[in-house]
């Protein structure tokens, strides 16, 4: 195994620690029988590392938004209304 994919698959599985899903089904069940979430979380170490990673992949998806444009800001431009308007002045024949 090469030492980079090494080094991935330890950042994956300090995100992604073994059996955290059965431990997420588990979470599942204690929160419909009226569990808090904050007590779910101290019963459960793994589900916390994994909502961490989760938080932190949001931050870093955001931050990479930024300066990006919304699609509802394009639909809205007049960039848009101007090309709309001009393929529609074309006259198509099949």
């Amino acid at each position: 195994m090469p030492f980079d994919e090494f080094i991935k698959w330890t950042q994956f599985l300090s995100l992604r620690p073994p059996e955290w899903r059965s431990d997420n089904r588990a979470a599942a069940i204690c929160s419909s029988m009226g569990a808090k979430a904050k007590d779910v979380e101290r019963a459960f170490p793994s589900l916390q590392m994994v909502m961490e990673g989760n938080k932190e992949a949001r931050l870093a998806k955001q931050e990479a938004m930024e300066g990006a444009i919304d699609s509802r800001d394009f639909f809205k431009s007049q960039f848009f209304h101007k090309t709309q308007d001009k393929f529609a002045k074309l006259d198509i024949k099949e």
